[in-house]
């Protein structure tokens, strides 16, 4: 075996192909990625697989929904309607589907977890700039110390490859959890329209998007257990 055929096996061990080749068309494509009709069309079977029973019920509702929203907000009308479901899907439980499929990927899932995760990612990058929120953002999460520190160090710029979602307001973001974010937005987009749960003033930074940590602390007196008390202070950053 030569040694670009030992790399590709080596490189296929570290992660799934599925992902790699989708993070690269990411990264290359930026805010221009964009669903094809085809990929649209996988999404809509990703969508009624993954809801069973009731898939096809959900389908036309949230089309239902979606349809009314772009008759109502022209300044969306010109994307796939299909790719605002899966926005609007994002909001519901299927979030759980999707978040971590770039950094935590399950090949199980790839079916259902990858189309609808180009589907949310073309539709976030086809909103208008009048989408864009500015300002500091808050969510919560409950993770271990081992996690953040597996992804955090302070000064340091990372290419976040998960869903991360946060508020408007403080009181928006998710409560008692161990782990809070003080986010500074600059290219984050407000997705309240399309939400389930549009009171949480949700504004969203898909796959790709880079954060630079300002500040970890851990509060005095857990810093021993699996889940200490972490605040992290953090600036999306865009090149120009």
């Amino acid at each position: 075996m030569d040694d670009d055929a030992n790399l590709e096996v080596e490189l296929d061990a570290v992660e799934p192909r599925p992902v790699s080749e989708l993070k690269q068309q990411l990264l290359e494509a930026g805010n221009t990625f964009r669903t094809t009709p085809a990929q649209r069309q996988e999404f809509v079977a990703a969508f009624k697989r993954y809801h069973a029973e009731v898939g096809e019920k959900m389908y036309l509702e949230y089309r239902t929904t979606i349809e009314a929203i772009k008759a109502a907000h022209p300044e969306v009308a010109h994307i796939p309607t299909d790719d605002l479901i899966a926005l609007r899907g994002w909001t519901s439980g299927d979030y759980i589907l999707v978040q971590n499929a770039l950094d935590m990927p399950k090949p199980e899932q790839f079916a259902d977890a990858l189309p609808y995760l180009r589907a949310i990612m073309s539709a976030y990058h086809a909103l208008p700039k009048s989408f864009i929120y500015t300002g500091t953002v808050y969510t919560g999460e409950r993770q271990t110390a081992e996690w953040v520190n597996q992804r955090y160090k302070v000064g340091e710029t990372i290419t976040n490859w998960r869903f991360f979602a946060a508020s408007e307001t403080v009181e928006g973001k998710w409560p008692d959890c161990n782990v809070n974010w003080d986010s500074e937005s600059v290219h984050g987009k407000r997705i309240s329209l399309f939400s389930e749960r549009p009171k949480e003033l949700e504004v969203l930074f898909v796959p790709a998007t880079q954060q630079n940590t300002l500040s970890l602390t851990v509060k005095k007196g857990t810093e021993h257990r699996t889940f200490p008390d972490i605040d992290i202070r953090q600036k999306e950053v865009v090149e120009i």
